[in-house]
C-alpha cells in the first residue's frame, strides 16, 4: 500500500500547520465562550434563571390554549422570559444580542396593556414564519 505523504511525512493530505491553526482558533473561540460566561454578572445570571422558569411555566400552557382569547398572559410571560434569556446572552456575549430582548419587551407591552386581540396575531405570525422556513428548508433537502 502507497500512502500519499505531505511534507511533515505523515500519511494523509492535511498539513499539520492546518490543523495546529484549527485547534488555535477552536481554543481561542473556547476561551472567548468561556470569559463571556465567567464575566456576565449575578443579575445576567438571575436573569437567566427567571427567564428559563418563565418559559418552561408557560410554555405547556400556551401551547394547550391554541388561539383563545386567553392566551395574552402566557405570551407574555414567554416574551418577558425571552428577553431575559437574551439579556443574559447579551451580557455574556455581546451587546448586539440586547436587540432581540428589547424588541421581545416591545412585543410584551401590548400584551400587558390588555390588549389581547395582538396576541391571535403574534402567534399566526409566527406559524407562519415557522411554515415559511420549514418549506424553504424542506425544498432545499428534497
Amino acid at each position: 500500500m502507497s500512502y500519499s505523504s505531505n511534507r511533515s511525512g505523515r500519511p494523509g493530505g492535511v498539513p499539520s500547520i492546518v490543523i495546529y491553526i484549527a485547534v488555535a482558533v477552536v481554543a481561542i473561540i473556547a476561551l472567548w465562550l468561556l470569559m463571556g460566561l465567567l464575566t456576565a454578572g449575578i443579575q445576567a445570571y438571575f436573569a437567566l434563571i427567571c427567564g428559563i422558569v418563565l418559559l418552561a411555566a408557560n410554555a405547556r400552557e400556551l401551547l394547550t390554549l391554541g388561539m383563545r382569547s386567553e392566551m395574552a398572559s402566557p405570551l407574555m410571560n414567554m416574551l418577558i422570559g425571552l428577553a431575559l434569556v437574551f439579556f443574559f446572552l447579551g451580557s455574556a456575549f455581546g451587546a448586539l444580542l440586547f436587540i432581540p430582548a428589547i424588541l421581545a419587551v416591545l412585543l410584551a407591552v401590548p400584551l400587558a396593556l390588555r390588549r389581547g386581540a395582538v396576541a391571535p396575531l403574534y402567534l399566526d405570525v409566527a406559524y407562519r414564519a415557522v411554515d415559511g422556513l420549514r418549506r424553504m428548508t424542506g425544498s432545499r433537502v428534497r
